[in-house]
């Protein structure tokens, strides 16, 4: 018998809204497939004063460390409500907890720990396919995450296709621009995305009713709607794109 973690596709989230702006339509056609699908979320999105200042209705400058953990806390309910959302349970979840905004920050002791926890997880799951922040990426967590799985991946005995997507590139102002498809933008000289190969090698469609789930399950993630909701809305298109990535099974990643 199957353990309940298994999953033929897995989802690596930095933080809880990640898994739905990246890979909201590919859940969606996972499970439409009869796949397994299983989310993971390195951290709980716990250490956002704005977000948390919002929740709590006080200054930032107020804000306690008991006030972070309810966050943290709401952002993980937000989480299970997304994925009821996109057809997914609370047991198809994992919320590793590492300190968020502060991944790039770890001891050498503590990220020997975040690899162990990202390591089981994938040995948990088996999986056939996983998704993972780029390492373009602007926000450190995000790269981190990305360095973590790939690290992880490439520990494993049998190594998994993995495919990257993008959620920060140009200050969350630059790109993506509103409009159906994702398209590159310049401005200042600079053309956005960056720290990615442009066009992505792969664009996965989605049907208007897909995309309308995405959006609802985004603004599931109540808390980061209520901040946001302009910004996670340029992530609802007619598709989404993601970026291969080669790892060789036991010598590092490359």
């Amino acid at each position: 018998m199957l353990k309940p973690t298994r999953a033929d596709v897995l989802v690596f989230a930095p933080h809880p809204d990640d898994e739905v702006i990246g890979c909201g339509g590919v859940i969606q056609h996972a499970l439409a497939e009869g796949r397994r699908v299983r989310v993971a979320f390195t951290t709980s999105g716990d250490g956002y004063p704005r977000a948390a200042a919002k929740l709590l209705m006080k200054p930032e400058s107020d804000l306690t460390p008991d006030d972070f953990r309810r966050l943290g806390a709401r952002r993980e309910a937000e989480a299970i409500a997304a994925a009821n959302v996109l057809g997914l349970d609370a047991s198809q979840l994992a919320f590793l907890r590492h300190p968020d905004a502060q991944l790039g920050k770890l001891p050498a002791e503590a990220r020997t720990s975040a690899l162990q926890g990202v390591q089981r997880v994938i040995e948990e799951s088996q999986p056939s396919r996983v998704y993972v922040t780029d390492h373009g990426d602007e926000h450190p967590d995000h790269r981190v995450t990305n360095e973590l799985v790939r690290e992880a991946v490439a520990l494993a005995g049998s190594v998994p296709e993995v495919f990257t997507y993008l959620v920060h590139s140009g200050g969350d102002t630059r790109w993506p621009l509103p409009g159906p498809r994702y398209e590159t933008s310049a401005m200042d000289g600079i053309t956005y995305p960056t720290g990615v190969r442009w066009p992505p090698p792969v664009r996965v469609d989605l049907t208007p009713s897909e995309s309308e789930r995405k959006l609802r399950a985004l603004v599931a993630h109540e808390s980061q709607w209520a901040l946001d909701h302009d910004y996670l809305a340029r992530f609802v298109k007619s598709e989404e794109i993601f970026w291969r990535v080669a790892i060789q099974p036991g010598s590092g990643y490359k």
